[in-house]
């Protein structure tokens, strides 16, 4: 779990499952973030603390992937290609550009991944949101780009120039 605040909270975990911060004060910019490898992201902005009341509780679900493949302009696959996933929404927040921190998935690094050698790509553990996906390379220019969400029976096939 990672609390970030411009007000230095801390975090520390207990025991499986239970974590506590210290420290906490009213913050309208904070967002709590928990990610688990194999479970989707879960995001709360801003995060409040109840003051009466039960703690929220929160249920992480299992991560479902997006899947492809990097080709080139003759269709043969491109290995070592950086592949992206950029958030097309946040959830909760209606305009992102008040997000305080980058996007959870930059934060926890799961935005970006590197084709095998087949060509082949897959992340995982992100949010249930849509995702726009691209390759991009050195030089700065990005392949085409697909919309997916985790989970879609579907491979995603990104062209690079």
């Amino acid at each position: 779990a990672r609390l970030f605040s411009g007000k230095g909270f801390s975090a520390r975990t207990y025991k499986p499952g239970i974590f506590r911060f210290r420290g906490l004060s009213p913050d309208p910019a904070a967002v709590l973030m928990l990610h688990l490898p194999g479970y989707r992201l879960v995001t709360m902005f801003p995060f409040e603390v109840p003051q009466e009341g039960p703690m929220p509780e929160f249920v992480l679900r299992k991560s479902l992937p997006i899947e492809g493949h990097v080709v080139d302009a003759e269709g043969n696959p491109v290995a070592g290609a950086s592949v992206n996933a950029s958030p097309l929404s946040l959830p909760g927040v209606e305009d992102p550009s008040f997000f305080p921190v980058p996007h959870p998935e930059e934060i926890f690094s799961l935005n970006q991944v590197v084709s095998n050698e087949n060509g082949d790509f897959a992340f995982s553990d992100l949010r249930e949101v849509e995702y726009r996906v691209f390759v991009k390379e050195l030089e700065g220019k990005e392949s085409s780009a697909v919309v997916a969400r985790p989970g879609e029976e579907r491979l995603l096939r990104l062209v690079v120039p």
